[in-house]
């Protein structure tokens, strides 16, 4: 009874069945929420943070060159200071004094490396966070679609759970209305099919046989009206479609970069 009826081309390849599958991913949706408000946030403080992480730089620079002319004035003073003090004494406080220099200017060496990267020269918005924005807006314009267009009947029920309800219903109060409305969806969805039902009417001479050809019917009268529902509307079905795999696509991309920035910070690659 579920087999699939062969839509065209159009309705096979994108359909509110498919987009809604896309729309019930609720991790992708509300994160994309949170970043529709963060990165704008982050967008509007980003000269600032840029001007103060650089003037922190500059402070490190400044203090680097302090400490580098103090190794030297160091070094100067302290081999004017031993000229008159014995040779032996002289040399071993020479030893040390270069010892001490050495230390200085491996400590500032370490200072230059560990902080001459942390100046920003792009004034621009970091290419990731620019990419994090359009993924969340394409997500956030195909919930929007999927929401304002898709039937009812698709937004509340995934298939197998719309069929359920329809049969559970029905089990619950049989009426010739829910017979009546299931036939009409099953022609409208599958003519041949309205057929063997009818045939297999005359065969059922049992209550039990004809309660479960009921269900069948009502099963099969489910099936059309869900995928029919399914076609409502279809381009806009096609435009949430196409804005949630290019918010996917995007999402991808980011953790790709992510993923390879992560492996080269710490050694892998």
């Amino acid at each position: 009874m579920r087999d699939k009826y062969k839509f065209g081309i159009l309705y096979q390849l994108m359909n509110w069945r498919k987009v809604r599958t896309l729309g019930e991913l609720q991790v992708i949706t509300k994160a994309s929420y949170i970043m529709l408000i963060v990165v704008p946030i982050l967008a509007g403080i980003w000269p600032g943070v840029r001007m103060g992480l650089n003037s922190y730089n500059k402070t490190i620079e400044e203090s680097i060159i302090l400490l580098e002319n103090a190794s030297i004035k160091f070094e100067y003073e302290a081999q004017n200071s031993i000229t008159f003090i014995d040779s032996a004494i002289q040399n071993d406080l020479i030893s040390k004094a270069e010892n001490t220099i050495d230390t200085l200017n491996t400590r500032i060496d370490n200072l230059i490396q560990n902080y001459s990267n942390l100046t920003i020269e792009k004034k621009n918005l970091p290419n990731i966070w620019v990419i994090v924005f359009l993924a969340a807006l394409s997500i956030f314009i195909a919930q929007l679609v999927y929401q304002s267009n898709a039937p009812s009947a698709i937004r509340r029920d995934g298939f197998d759970d719309f069929i359920i309800n329809r049969k559970s219903d029905y089990a619950s109060n049989p009426n010739n209305s829910g017979i009546d409305r299931s036939m009409y969806f099953i022609e409208l969805y599958r003519e041949d099919l309205l057929e063997k039902l009818n045939k297999e009417k005359s065969t059922k001479t049992t209550p039990d046989e004809l309660k479960k050809w009921e269900l069948d019917v009502i099963e099969a009268g489910a099936t059309g009206e869900y995928l029919l529902s399914s076609q409502q509307k279809i381009g806009f079905a096609w435009l949430s479609g196409f804005f949630y795999y290019v918010g996917i696509l995007l999402l991808i991309i980011i953790i790709f970069k992510q993923t390879i920035s992560v492996l080269m910070a710490a050694g892998w690659i």
